[in-house]
């Protein structure tokens, strides 16, 4: 298993109070190839996961205000740009804790055993009950759309948690700063004919994790890139 090829992305705003046992589990997990992308913090994220030894890249200002979409794209051409001929694959997961450092693992190894481009580390294949009513909701709205625009189902379109092969690092060259950058990753996979599959994750809801509320404005602003990207292709 190349683990020592794989990389895992955390895009990082304002996560002091998480960061370091994010990384702590990854590392337990033999996941030591670790890329911080601290959007613009004003709290020590960057400092601590430099303590932990991670790779840190601070955005001098908050760029992707309303999601992780300019400190992904970032984390994802800096790979590109760097460690291209000796990567293997690249993970994607949240800051805050959300993920299980295990279902990360997960999410590399469909990656490594050549199973797919593009995992999806999906919430609601299995613990759907899990999560909060109203994030189900919108979530579910989403898919139904993601479906309808983009041309590819899924249970989970809004999940953090991804895994992307070589190839499809090569291609995901992303120019969405908000949230509209987990559709955006749907309309790649769609046009470059990526292999796509879901795996079931357990979701950590805290109430830390449980502050990011995902309002109207959240939902009506992935519509409109759907929209707005399908007029336009």
């Amino acid at each position: 298993m190349e683990l020592s090829k794989t990389w895992v992305i955390i895009p990082a705003y304002n996560e002091e109070t998480t960061i370091g046992q994010v990384i702590d589990g990854l590392l337990k997990e033999g996941l030591a190839n670790i890329l911080v992308v601290d959007d613009g913090s004003a709290d020590r994220t960057a400092e601590i996961a430099r303590q932990k030894s991670a790779t840190v890249i601070s955005h001098l200002v908050n760029l992707g205000t309303g999601g992780a979409g300019a400190a992904t794209a970032t984390g994802l051409d800096f790979l590109r740009d760097t460690q291209l001929s000796n990567i293997s694959a690249v993970i994607t997961c949240d800051a805050d804790g959300q993920h299980s450092a295990a279902d990360v693992r997960s999410a590399a190894e469909v990656i490594l055993n050549k199973e797919a481009d593009l995992v999806i580390g999906s919430r609601i294949l299995e613990n759907k009950q899990q999560m909060p009513f109203v994030r189900l909701v919108g979530n579910l709205l989403l898919n139904i759309l993601t479906r309808f625009f983009v041309g590819i189902k899924t249970s989970d379109s809004q999940s953090g948690l991804r895994a992307l092969s070589k190839k499809a690092l090569t291609v995901m060259q992303l120019r969405s700063n908000g949230v509209e950058f987990l559709t955006e990753m749907f309309q790649i996979a769609k046009q470059e004919r990526l292999i796509y599959k879901e795996i079931p994750i357990q979701t950590i809801y805290t109430d830390y994790s449980l502050t990011k509320v995902r309002d109207l404005t959240y939902v009506l602003n992935v519509i409109r890139f759907m929209i707005v990207g399908r007029s336009t292709s």
